[in-house]
């Protein structure tokens, strides 16, 4: 762009200086959405105003259409800028494979009767009623905790410290008697979390899990004493160093793995899993209302089964299971059913479809969408899942009907609908974007007489948003597919330059994991 002496206008080119610099070229956007148990009001953190990189909690009221700021995370952390030296071994690993850089609430939890929630800041928890009264510390503040978790029924509060598992009512009474589950935490052996494997490879970020009725507690016990030591090099303000860390290689030996029950009256634990050769990687554990679900992978994820087990019962027995020459993409779509049966996803048609999965009948693939991305929400006439039908370039939401009729479309914008569903009380949060369109995030009703959309967050490129004055040489993105030899489509997006001839500079970003 030249002004009238012919002299390129630089405030208008996107230089990689600007690109990386202060402030960024997109605003602040909500994140970590949840519906309140009744469905009344819907969480989420949002950046503070003075502070760029710390997290509040907000909440959004649909009687009164108004936005408040229940906890301040500056109000209860220790300063106001976090020291992530301070942070514990546990606390750091958590944070890097959630890739999560921020600071000030990290994590929150409804509570199941709605009238409080759990924040979890600077390694401890607190408890924050919805009526805006002072939040209550509910852990010890000499020491940091990790692997937080609200048991089903809002009794207890269950976290990690020094590598043990522990749990307490919760209450915010100070004299509240904690109760330790395990004993053995070390430098090597872990209670109650994900490990390396399960949380970078896998996605799999719990470690522990309650019975819905609260009478059992699952959990994770990790030993990686013959996992091979690396060091790597830590970079931050105070300048940089060699961490020796405990990594597995490929092909080299993992963490021992082994899953264990412990009952909450009696006080009584036991081991129910261990790894082995056949069942390498324990990838996913659900804790149901008639007993523990596993899904279990071979070492090459080219098998999965899901296991199942009473709280009451000494064996497991074989609930699915499928094999692939290549290799099995995990998900977190296995859903129980009011009626006992569960939903699932599988991909050995080509296609990811849903399919019921029941004791009494071989699995059921329902009529969804094309492809289903994954299943985010049920109840006892659909299955909801996001997907698409004609370009996996777009993500809708469709009803899959259990009755094995056609799926519906309930999103119609051609773009990408990330969506949060509350199946029993009918509500939709759907966050939207296009390659035209920033991110709008709304909420509606899943019903079609259900109650007016609320917008709660909207981005415009308007003349104070960061990008508006490079508007003028934004180029919108082309999107395509090349044929494989075996004739399936692969779809690419390029992103050309403003005057596709000459030559450009271009960026490479190399990953270096």
């Amino acid at each position: 762009c030249c002004c009238a002496s012919g002299v390129v206008n630089m405030s208008n080119i996107l230089t990689p200086q600007r690109l990386f610099s202060e402030p960024s070229l997109r605003v602040a956007q909500p994140s970590q959405f949840q519906f309140s148990p009744c469905g009344n009001y819907v969480s989420f953190l949002q950046q503070n105003n003075q502070r760029s990189r710390q997290l509040d909690l907000w909440l959004f009221d649909q009687q009164t259409e108004s936005k408040i700021c229940l906890l301040d995370a500056s109000e209860v952390a220790d300063e106001p800028d976090e020291d992530i030296t301070k942070l514990s071994t546990a606390e750091r690993a958590e944070r890097e494979r959630r890739r999560q850089f921020t600071q000030g609430i990290t994590n929150y939890y409804w509570c199941p009767d709605a009238t409080a929630l759990v924040a979890c800041v600077d390694g401890q928890a607190f408890l924050v009623p919805l009526d805006q009264r002072s939040p209550v510390r509910l852990t010890n503040t000499q020491q940091r905790h990790t692997a937080f978790c609200v048991s089903p029924k809002g009794t207890y509060l269950s976290y990690v410290r020094d590598n043990d598992l522990f749990f307490r009512p919760l209450t915010p009474a100070a004299q509240a008697a904690e109760t330790r589950v395990s004993i053995d935490g070390s430098a090597t052996v872990t209670n109650g979390l994900a490990d390396f494997l399960a949380a970078e490879e896998m996605h799999r970020f719990e470690g522990h899990w309650w019975s819905p009725d609260e009478t059992v507690i699952l959990f994770c016990k990790v030993d990686d004493a013959n996992v091979a030591i690396s060091n790597r090099m830590e970079v931050d303000a105070t300048g940089s160093r060699s961490v020796e860390q405990r990594y597995p290689f490929a092909g080299a030996v993992n963490p021992s793995v082994a899953l264990w029950q412990y009952t909450v009256d009696s006080k009584q634990q036991q081991q129910i899993w261990r790894d082995n050769t056949d069942y390498a990687y324990l990838a996913r554990v659900n804790a149901f209302q008639d007993g523990a679900y596993i899904q279990c992978q071979d070492r090459l994820q080219q098998s999965l089964t899901i296991l199942r087990k009473g709280y009451s019962d000494s064996t497991w027995s074989n609930y699915f299971s499928e094999n692939s020459k290549t290799w099995i993409n995990l998900s977190d779509d296995l859903t129980e059913l009011s009626n006992g049966e569960h939903a699932f996803t599988t991909e050995s048609s080509g296609n990811r479809a849903v399919i019921l999965l029941s004791d009494n009948a071989s699995p059921q693939e329902l009529k969804g969408p094309n492809h289903v991305n994954r299943i985010v929400g049920a109840d006892s006439h659909n299955i909801y899942v996001c997907g698409w039908d004609n370009t996996p370039i777009e993500n809708h939401l469709y009803a899959v009907p259990l009755d094995g009729t056609a799926a519906q479309t309930l999103t119609t914008a051609n773009g990408w609908h990330d969506v949060i569903v509350n199946a029993e009380k009918l509500l939709l949060l759907d966050r939207f974007t296009s390659d035209n369109m920033p991110l709008n995030i709304v909420l509606k009703s899943l019903s079609v007489n259900g109650t007016k959309e609320h917008v709660l967050f909207e981005e415009k490129i308007a003349p104070a948003h960061p990008y508006f004055s490079f508007l003028d040489n934004h180029v919108s993105s082309d999107f395509g597919s090349v044929k494989a030899s075996n004739g399936q489509p692969l779809y690419f997006r390029l992103t050309p330059p403003l005057h596709p001839h000459g030559k450009h500079p271009v960026i490479v970003y190399v990953y270096g994991g």
